[in-house]
């Protein structure tokens, strides 16, 4: 029951103990705002049970929906590439995991709902129950003189009406309220709506950058995939040329060592020769001395 409920149920019954009370049995007016404070937790329950309910429903349809779109815009960009956009949208999944969980919360919270309708349901019946006895209890019962009975009550249709106005009242404001608090809840779930739209544009155009640049570098390994072979063939071509000169040169190489030895064997001879022309000319210059000093000997 609510504060405001309480408070008008508490008021009624003071009202109703001011008054002389029958000897054995409670009396009209405390019956009647008993009935009337169950009538008000009925409706009060039932309304925000109503709510909440449609609060829940809502939401669940909101997340589905924005689930759908995401899953769709994934799905149809997936279905033109290979094994590199199947890994962007397993990376956007993980990015949407906090929505699959508010859908899952969510989920959970209206099942909750559901059980707890059926237990409402079921304390309304009772209530209802105890209600339909009281009335009836009221109409069998035949209070005292100084207690207002029900015909007195009918014959006051002023205060019935009042009364009626008040409940009327009670339930625009309840209404008003929950409308308000119903439009600030859609408002919040546009809100969330709004920036989960912006979140998930952002991630799809940052996988579908990374997404090119991906194709881009496969596509580069590719070519260099298909050069290849001609690569390897002109490697091969440039190891069998170079290999065929390193044997020209070594054989060159031997043939200049070659030279060499001769060279250094040539010369070798050469300083001989120069060696025995030395000796030669001392020992011609030792026989002119040795003519010229017998033929000075001689006098000629």
């Amino acid at each position: 029951m609510d504060l405001d409920d309480s408070s008008m149920s508490e008021d009624m019954m003071v009202a109703v103990r001011s008054s002389p009370l029958p000897e054995r049995r409670p009396s009209t007016e405390l019956r009647l705002a008993e009935i009337e404070g169950l009538q008000k937790a009925l409706a009060s329950k039932e309304g925000r049970h109503c709510r909440e309910h449609f609060a829940v429903r809502r939401r669940l349809h909101q997340l589905q929906t924005a689930q759908a779109r995401a899953n769709e815009g994934g799905v149809s960009d997936a279905s033109t590439s290979g094994p590199i956009l199947d890994e962007a949208l397993k990376t956007h999944r993980r990015g949407e995991g906090a929505t699959v969980d508010d859908l899952e919360q969510v989920k959970a919270a209206l099942e909750e709902l559901r059980r707890g309708g059926e237990e409402e349901r079921l304390h309304r019946s009772q209530l209802e129950e105890r209600v339909l006895r009281e009335i009836e209890d009221l109409k069998s019962f035949s209070p005292c003189p100084s207690s207002p009975s029900l015909a007195t009550l009918e014959r006051h249709p002023a205060r019935s009406l009042s009364r009626q106005n008040l409940l009327a009242e009670e339930r625009e404001r309840k209404r008003s309220q929950a409308n308000e608090v119903l439009h600030a809840e859609v408002q919040e779930l546009s809100d969330t709506l709004a920036e989960l739209r912006v979140t998930c544009a952002d991630e799809l155009e940052a996988q579908r950058l990374e997404k090119r640049q991906a194709l881009s570098e496969l596509a580069q390994a590719e070519e260099k995939l298909a050069q290849a072979p001609a690569r390897e063939e002109a490697l091969r071509a440039e190891l069998a040329q170079a290999a065929a000169e390193l044997g020209r040169a070594r054989h060159a190489v031997k043939e200049q060592d070659e030279a060499l030895k001769a060279f250094w064997s040539l010369q070798t001879s050469y300083q001989h020769e120069l060696e025995e022309v030395e000796r030669h000319e001392k020992q011609t210059a030792v026989l002119h001395e040795d003519c010229l000093g017998r033929l000075k000997w001689l006098g000629v």
